[in-house]
């Protein structure tokens, strides 16, 4: 009698432990997939953000972001042939600082979801994506707007299809070339001393085109995605005074 009790115990332990197992792998496919889809629709609006803020920078028609093409509408209205939206800025606070912002929520979000996947094996295979295309649009354009810097323009004589230099002078005169290339799956930024820094990853193609006053980069990235980044410059001065100070660093 006492090992029939024990024994039905033990099977309704077992259907309580498999009960939570279950279960927890559910919330868990549950929290994976929500995670996936916040993903990329915080990237979409990024993008959109992105889009919007470069065309009335750049004075552009349209551009290309992970494979959905923009097209500027009037001063508030950029309109996605991709998904036939035609979307409007609330305010006009529609700048890349909505952008930068929905980027960093997101990561939170991911960062706090990862710290729970990580307790199931599937957790090693999954890869969470912030948008690249906009933290490095950013992140050059804080290197181009450094407070001792005066001016910076195209470098034509150092520019091809597959490189784009710049000519960065300080407010004390001294003048330096900088290298954006694309160096095996990255697209970096070369310095004259010799080091680099990374701007986007998991790069398949770049192809530069250098003019006055913008650097276009379109890249294709690992997992097929088509994108255009453009940087604003200043004008090329008429009478480029030569200076000793100047660093050219070729890779």
């Amino acid at each position: 009698m006492v090992k029939t009790k024990l024994t039905g115990f033990l099977i309704a332990e077992s259907m309580v432990a498999l009960l939570i197992t279950i279960s927890g792998v559910v919330i868990m496919a549950l929290i994976v997939g929500q995670s996936r889809a916040l993903e990329q629709k915080m990237e979409e609006k990024t993008d959109r953000v992105y889009a919007w803020h470069v065309m009335k920078k750049c004075d552009l028609a349209q551009i290309t972001v992970h494979n959905h093409v923009y097209q500027l509408v009037g001063n508030k209205k950029v309109y996605d042939t991709e998904d036939k939206k035609l979307i409007r800025s609330r305010n006009n606070g529609f700048l890349i600082a909505e952008a930068i912002y929905s980027v960093m929520v997101t990561l939170l979000i991911v960062v706090t979801l990862q710290g729970l996947i990580k307790t199931i094996t599937v957790s090693n295979h999954l890869q969470h994506h912030t948008d690249d295309i906009v933290f490095s649009y950013v992140q050059f354009n804080q290197f181009l707007a450094d407070e001792d810097v005066k001016t910076v323009f195209a470098f034509p004589e150092a520019s091809n299809s597959r490189q784009a230099a710049v000519e960065k002078v300080t407010k004390d005169g001294e003048s330096n070339i900088y290298l954006l290339t694309h160096y095996k799956n990255m697209i970096r930024v070369t310095t004259p001393e010799g080091g680099h820094m990374p701007l986007l990853l998991n790069i398949k193609r770049a192809f530069f085109v250098t003019k006055n006053r913008q650097i276009k980069i379109t890249i294709t990235e690992e997992d097929g995605r088509k994108s255009e980044i453009y940087f604003k410059l200043d004008p090329i001065p008429k009478k480029k005074e030569k200076n000793a100070n100047k660093k050219i660093h070729q890779v």
